[in-house]
Order: C-alpha cells, then sequence, then structure tokens
C-alpha cells in the first residue's frame, strides 16, 4: 500500500513512497507550460500550468505517479487495492482516464478550492493506456 505525507509548516513539503515491486523506468520528469497535452476525452490543452513529478514517459505521454505543479498543488496517485472504483464513460460527465488524473487536475488546477470544483462533475473511467498499462487496481 502507497503512503503520501504533505507538511505545510516553514515551507512545504509532500512526499511518498512508490509501492511497487517492479521498475516501469520512471523517472523525474518535468511538463513545461506549453507542453501540448493530448487527453482520452479529445481535450487538447495547449496552455496550462507545469508539473514535475515521478513519472513514465510513454512516447511522449508523461504518465505521472506524483507530481507537483508550478503554484505548489501536488497530488499523488496511491494504490489501495480493492477499494478503487473506475466507471464506463459516462454522458453529461467529465470523463478521465485514471492514467490521466494527475497531469489533469495539476495542469488545470492551482489549489484545492479550484480541485474540488474540477473533480464535482468528473467521472474517473477504467480507460486502459494501452494492453500492457491497464488501471491500477
Amino acid at each position: 500500500m502507497c503512503t503520501a505525507i504533505s507538511v505545510n509548516k516553514n515551507g512545504y513539503y509532500f512526499g511518498r513512497n512508490l509501492d511497487v515491486f517492479a521498475s516501469y523506468g520512471e523517472k523525474v520528469i518535468i511538463t513545461p507550460e506549453n507542453y501540448e497535452f493530448r487527453f482520452s476525452d479529445g481535450l487538447i490543452l495547449k496552455n496550462h500550468y507545469a508539473i514535475i513529478g515521478m513519472a513514465i514517459d510513454c512516447g511522449g505521454v508523461p504518465l505521472y505517479f506524483d507530481g507537483t505543479n508550478n503554484c505548489g498543488l501536488s497530488m499523488a496517485g496511491l494504490k489501495f487495492p480493492e477499494k478503487c472504483v473506475y466507471n464506463p464513460p459516462a454522458e453529461g460527465k467529465l470523463n478521465v482516464a485514471s492514467y490521466e488524473l494527475i497531469s489533469r487536475v495539476l495542469s488545470m488546477c492551482r489549489n484545492i478550492g479550484e480541485v474540488k470544483k474540477f473533480v464535482s462533475d468528473m467521472n474517473i473511467t477504467k480507460t486502459a493506456f494501452s494492453k500492457e498499462l491497464t488501471p491500477t487496481p
């Protein structure tokens, strides 16, 4: 099970363990503000907040395990086996594939208030990035 911690005293500190038993080639990746995100629902985002975090590069697509944007907002994808729920795409909802949730939130939100508003109509889908990279259980 993954663990994350954040401390907001005398500065902001964020950390987590990446509790996986295999390497995916993860490394620190920086996505600059002018990087063109192409999300699974067809959204193309050319101007957004910059992100730095642990990720894998899948053909130019950063798949983040965790990250922090240039506004100081941090997010981690934590593994809680048998506790998460993914849904099929739903009409009238903001359908976001689980593998792009961190990129989507950190690129578009600058604080928790914006995150709450952004996710209020969100549907996290079980859409896989590829046959080899399926949603984390």
